[in-house]
């Protein structure tokens, strides 16, 4: 090694087992000894050989946990001290990234935010020297120290809204270590995603139908109260107004199709993205955290957004932020969506549900036929042409003129009091 030869360590690696298969240990202990051939640079000796000359060679293995098998127990107290976790993700990727050293994927997930850190104390190799064969001990061809933080595979709330990793497998733009090399460039993790991308298409349609047939078919009641039975004084059940707001319409036992008049609030606190996007068009009025985000993930994905998305941004959203969604498929962020008319309310994470309420309590001062009439004819308006559109919003409005609510609400204003709403 740099013109010096240095001595081959030889010992015998003595240790005792119990043998328990499983169980409690029984019988004679079991004594287990070999011989260690080690270079004090290289490690043990994998295999020794001889060159067509005569020369004598020794191939040695080494990696760079050896004798500091339980440094890497540090990376495990980080997370677990409150006192080193006080910066979320940031904290989490320096105490597995530089506090573990064996070559791990680690995930992280907290209320608002997911990620991953590759752990791994990875040489720098020399240059010149090629991952598939032996270099030389001579010295010029040693590591050149370790790949830092920095440089190691990392990511933290990605676009997609979620992470894939194939265990034991290295990720893509990175090769496999040098033990592995028979991996190859195939990159499982890309493998699964397009599995999972395609599996979670097809989940949300299924999701929509298993929806219908759970509350309209098998349950008389679920968790949200009941299902089955039909409101009153009509022969829609909740079931029925689920499924319109997944998509819009639902069809009903006698073959008609379901519409939902009544306004229906959304309350995003989190990511709402593809399937969950596709879903909010079909709400009336948004609010959202001020660290929820949107997507229309499947175009990224080489997918088609089937839920209607294509349909309803162009008719809720001016042409060029109808596209923006479309055609970048990007994360929006909170500010971005409220500026793009996408919600219509952006506050605190905490006030999501209650400014929600706030929302609905105000609606509710309104005539109810009035505010079931306006949204019908707002709705039936996007199918008709401008004329039929303005002929169909004057039948409603002569129908709530007439109503008992519109003489209520002029009395209540002129005697300067609250209305007293009969819906009729």
């Amino acid at each position: 090694h740099n013109g010096v030869c240095e001595p081959i360590e030889s010992y015998h690696h003595v240790q005792i087992a119990k043998p328990t298969a499983g169980g409690v240990p029984a019988g004679p202990d079991v004594v287990l000894s070999w011989r260690v051939d080690r270079s004090a640079r290289y490690g043990p000796l994998a295999a020794r050989g001889t060159l067509s000359d005569g020369t004598p060679i020794a191939i040695a293995s080494l990696r760079t946990t050896y004798n500091a098998e339980l440094t890497s127990a540090l990376g495990f107290f980080r997370v677990n001290d409150p006192g080193y976790m006080t910066n979320g993700f940031s904290s989490f990727q320096t105490a597995m990234g530089t506090g573990v050293d064996y070559t791990f994927n680690w995930f992280y997930i907290d209320a608002n935010n997911i990620g991953y850190q590759h752990s791994c104390k990875c040489p720098q190799r020399a240059p010149g020297v090629d991952p598939y064969l032996p270099a030389w001990g001579t010295g010029q061809w040693d590591w050149r120290g370790f790949i830092g933080l920095s440089a190691q595979p990392t990511d933290f709330n990605p676009p997609q809204g979620y992470l894939v990793s194939w265990n034991n497998k290295q990720a893509p733009g990175w090769k496999s270590n040098d033990s592995n090399f028979s991996y190859g460039p195939v990159y499982r993790s890309q493998l699964l995603e397009a599995l999972l991308l395609v599996v979670g298409t097809a989940l949300f349609t299924r999701f929509a139908t298993w929806v219908s047939r759970r509350f309209t078919e098998r349950a008389d009641k679920l968790q949200a109260g009941e299902s089955k039975v039909p409101q009153e004084g009509s022969a829609y059940t909740m079931a029925h107004s689920l499924i319109a707001v997944l998509r819009d319409g639902a069809t009903l036992p006698d073959g008609t199709e379901f519409t939902l008049y009544k306004p229906v609030i959304a309350a995003i606190n989190g990511i709402c993205a593809a399937g969950g996007l596709e879903m909010m068009w079909n709400t009336d009025l948004r609010v959202c955290a001020d660290t929820a985000w949107f997507q229309l993930a499947e175009p990224r994905r080489g997918l088609f957004p089937g839920g209607g998305s294509t349909v309803q941004s162009v008719r809720q959203l001016t042409w060029c932020h109808a596209m923006e969604v479309l055609l970048l498929a990007d994360r929006i962020p909170a500010a971005r969506a409220y500026d793009m008319g996408l919600v219509n309310r952006v506050v605190p994470r905490e006030r999501v549900v209650d400014e929600a309420r706030a929302i609905a309590d105000t609606i509710c001062l309104n005539g109810p036929l009035a505010v079931r009439a306006c949204k019908q004819s707002a709705k039936e308006s996007t199918f008709l042409p401008l004329r039929e559109a303005l002929a169909n919003e004057s039948r409603y409005s002569a129908t709530v003129f007439m109503s008992d609510d519109a003489k209520e609400g002029l009395a209540a204003f002129r005697e300067k009091r609250a209305p007293v709403w009969r819906g009729r």
